[in-house]
């Protein structure tokens, strides 16, 4: 095989390579950019069952950034609102309270601790676990 023919063959397969690899690397970069919000979606339940009223039975997040939390006493004591996701900080923000809006001066964020695994979560000295 002449060297002329080997190089244009391998300048020709590099060109492929560029053409497929490229786009394939910015996919996967897109794709793995997105991956945090998914390992907040979903319902979490405290690690021990709840002792008082005032613990929630549940919390889950959806990934249009809303959350719901059920309370053991009640579930016409459900708290909706907004969240965030930031390396491993979760706020949550409560909107609403047994159906009715709680009003913008009240509207307090909390802050939420995700664990490195992404499988536990304590807000407030409660520990949740990922269903």
């Amino acid at each position: 095989m002449s060297t002329k023919f080997h190089n244009c063959t391998l300048v020709a397969y590099t060109a492929t390579m560029k053409k497929f690899v490229l786009p394939l690397a910015l996919l996967l970069v897109i794709a793995l950019c997105g991956c945090g919000k998914d390992l907040l979606v979903g319902t979490w339940i405290p690690q021990a069952p709840p002792n008082s009223p005032d613990v929630p039975s549940s919390m889950t997040f959806k990934a249009d950034k809303t959350f719901e939390v059920k309370m053991t006493s009640s579930e016409s004591a459900a708290i909706s609102g907004t969240w965030e996701l930031k390396d491993k900080e979760v706020s949550v923000k409560a909107l609403k309270i047994a159906g009715m809006d709680i009003p913008a001066n009240a509207q307090k964020p909390e802050t939420a601790q995700l664990s490195d695994d992404g499988k536990r979560m304590t807000i407030q000295g409660v520990s949740f676990v990922k269903q």
